[in-house]
């Protein structure tokens, strides 16, 4: 076999397996890619179209410097790829390098301004700064208006401004909601409108969102699924908690009364108090059986599983389960005793259990935090 010959097999070889590599990235199997594309680079160190891929795969991995330094070995053999400094912009945005990343993505647009893709890096990396991320991202939807990751990036944008005290809140949901009708199985966009509904107060309809979001991409949104569940769960909780104020708050205030009886004056619940005691209490029954029955049989082990980590909302559980007791059995003996130990209950239990979230979230933050 002559020279030409096997250089040449060789070279259909390499062209093979980065076709083989770049086929496994599309199909999500990032690390057999990124083999394939290591191989590829051991054999030929100059091809920057491995080495832009072979960032790309390992941005998606979470490899992040491996990520940058693909990136910058594919420049360095072609500086003017827009792959590669878009991939240089995503790994060093997520490398906390916000200069470098910036100038990469910028350079692209340079480079390509025609690209929705470059604007999308660009929106992405100075998500931060709004005035420069939403002409990005609107120009890049004015070049694929039908691209729901864009309407998502949009969304999250607007959703980011209305935390900082812009009224945004409802063009987010408006571009969350774009990305659904483009793509229903859009796990993110999916998550962050029910984080818009959770924001507005919308408690059933951000835990279904939210409970649906856990089906889509169990493995990639699960702990953040749980931990914004257990948000929605502690906030219903507190709902339920200031419903059981008013109904003994009601029942102290309108229905009981002194009598005296054998020399002795007793508070007792009257008629009246009777009736509004039994009518809140079947209001708030109401109210947790109208939320379970929201919630589908199937979801309730992922509700189960973010409540039972949560300390403060067992320990809320448990406290209104003996206020509705306590008001009960008022109601059931006539004396207005068991009412008034139910209402230091309800208020400094509140209090307490503030206090308590208050230091569990520092004590996680704390344990958190960088060393």
């Amino acid at each position: 076999m002559s020279e030409r010959t096997m250089y040449q097999r060789e070279r259909s070889a390499a062209g093979a397996r980065l076709a083989r590599a770049i086929h496994l990235e599309q199909l999500g199997r990032y690390q057999d890619a990124r083999t394939l594309l290591g191989e590829e680079l051991a054999s030929d160190p100059d091809n920057a179209t491995a080495a832009a891929y072979l960032a790309d795969a390992c941005l998606s991995l979470g490899d992040f410097r491996a990520a940058a330094d693909a990136a910058d070995a594919a420049l360095r053999v072609r500086p003017d790829s827009e792959f590669g400094l878009r991939a240089r912009a995503l790994a060093r945005n997520a490398l906390g390098e916000e200069g470098a990343a910036v100038a990469a993505a910028r350079r692209a647009v340079e480079l390509g301004p025609d690209s929705a893709a470059n604007y999308r890096v660009l929106a992405t990396v100075t998500r931060a700064d709004p005035e420069v991320a939403m002409p990005a991202v609107e120009r890049a939807l004015e070049l694929t208006p039908e691209n729901a990751n864009l309407h998502w990036l949009r969304g999250s944008i607007l959703l980011q401004q209305s935390k900082a005290g812009l009224r945004t809140s409802s063009q987010a949901a408006a571009a969350f909601g774009r990305a659904l009708d483009i793509d229903p199985a859009h796990p993110a966009a999916a998550h962050d409108l029910a984080i818009v509904r959770l924001r507005s107060g919308r408690l059933g309809a951000a835990a279904g969102g939210l409970l649906r979001v856990g089906e889509l991409d169990p493995a990639a949104m699960g702990p953040l699924v749980r931990r914004n569940i257990g948000l929605v769960v502690h906030r219903a909780l507190v709902r339920v908690h200031l419903l059981m104020f008013l109904v003994v708050g009601a029942v102290l205030l309108c229905g009981s009364a002194p009598e005296t009886a054998n020399s002795r004056t007793l508070d007792i619940v009257t008629g009246p108090g009777r009736v509004i005691g039994l009518t809140g209490l079947a209001v708030v029954l109401a109210v947790v059986l109208f939320g379970l029955r929201s919630v589908p049989r199937r979801q309730w082990p992922s509700v189960w599983s973010a409540l039972r980590t949560d300390v403060v909302s067992i320990a809320r559980v448990l406290l209104l389960c003996v206020i509705f007791l306590l008001v009960l059995l008022g109601i059931g003996t006539g004396s207005a005793d068991p009412i008034g130990i139910a209402m230091p209950c309800v208020v400094f239990g509140a209090l307490a259990l503030q206090i308590l979230r208050w230091i569990i979230r520092s004590v996680k933050e704390t344990h958190h935090a960088p060393a």
